[in-house]
């Protein structure tokens, strides 16, 4: 699923809250999302706090008509799935550590170094770099930046 908004890192999602995912995410707020770019190998792994709510005007900022292809008509007047439905809540992710790869070359550069360091130099292969931003790292997002001094 891709997130309804990312603004200052957190992640926000519109879900049903009639999942079993709901009763899990009451149970226990901490939550990973992972997204994977599947052609060259990109991924990004967020670890976080689930906040969940129902409210209508939460909802209202994030909900769009496409997401009503997400919510079956059941019917009922009531379960429609518009942004009035019970069941459409938003989910924000607050992140506390964020983790990446990336690749540092294309994917016929990063075969060849593999292939290199396997059958040559018997090197450990580095085709990318994973990093980790902080939960304090993380805190700063969207803090101001004082002006620098360095001339």
């Amino acid at each position: 699923m891709y997130p309804s908004s990312t603004d200052k890192l957190q992640l926000v999602y519109i879900y049903d809250n009639t999942s079993h995912k709901d009763d899990e995410m009451k149970q226990d707020q901490a939550v990973n999302v992972s997204f994977l770019e599947p052609v060259g190998g990109d991924w990004i792994s967020v670890a976080g706090n689930a906040i969940t709510t129902s409210d209508r005007s939460e909802v209202a900022k994030y909900y769009s008509a496409a997401t009503k292809a997400w919510f079956a008509d059941l019917g009922d007047g009531v379960h429609d799935g518009s942004g009035n439905d019970p069941r459409v809540s938003v989910l924000k992710v607050k992140p506390s550590e964020i983790r990446y790869y990336a690749r540092k070359e294309t994917l016929l550069t990063q075969a060849a170094e593999v292939a290199a360091k396997a059958f040559g130099t018997g090197q450990m292969a580095t085709p990318g770099a994973i990093r980790t931003i902080t939960g304090k790292e993380v805190s700063l997002v969207g803090t101001a930046v004082p002006p620098s001094t360095v001339d």
